[in-house]
C-alpha cells in the first residue's frame, strides 16, 4: 500500500512540474508590438497565428519543423524584450577537478 501511495504521489509531481512538452512556449512580451511578431513569423516562416498575444504575455505555437520554432524563438531572443532563456545547444561541462 506505501508503495502504490508513493507511486501515485511520484506520478502526481511529475506531471504537474514537468509541464506538457508539446504545449505553446509562453513568455513575457515585453514592449513587443503585434507588428514585430507578425514580422518575425513571417521572416521564419511560420504561419499566421503563430505567436499570439495573452495580455502581457506571448504564446508561440511549436511548428512540426523544428527549424522553424528554433528560428523564431532566435528571433524573439533577439530583441531583447522576452523572458525566454538563451536559445541554442547547451552542454553541462564537467569541472575540472582539482
Amino acid at each position: 500500500m506505501t508503495r502504490s501511495l508513493a507511486s501515485l504521489i511520484g506520478l502526481a509531481a511529475a506531471l504537474t512540474a514537468c509541464g506538457v512538452p508539446e504545449g505553446p512556449i509562453r513568455t513575457a512580451a515585453g514592449n513587443l508590438t503585434q507588428g514585430q511578431v507578425d514580422q518575425i513569423v513571417r521572416d521564419c516562416g511560420a504561419p499566421a497565428g503563430t505567436i499570439t498575444f495573452d495580455g502581457p504575455v506571448i504564446v508561440i505555437a511549436k511548428h512540426e519543423d523544428i527549424h522553424i520554432t528554433g528560428c523564431v524563438l532566435k528571433a524573439l531572443e533577439a530583441t531583447g524584450e522576452t523572458s525566454l532563456p538563451s536559445v541554442g545547444n547547451q552542454r553541462y561541462e564537467v569541472p575540472e577537478k582539482q
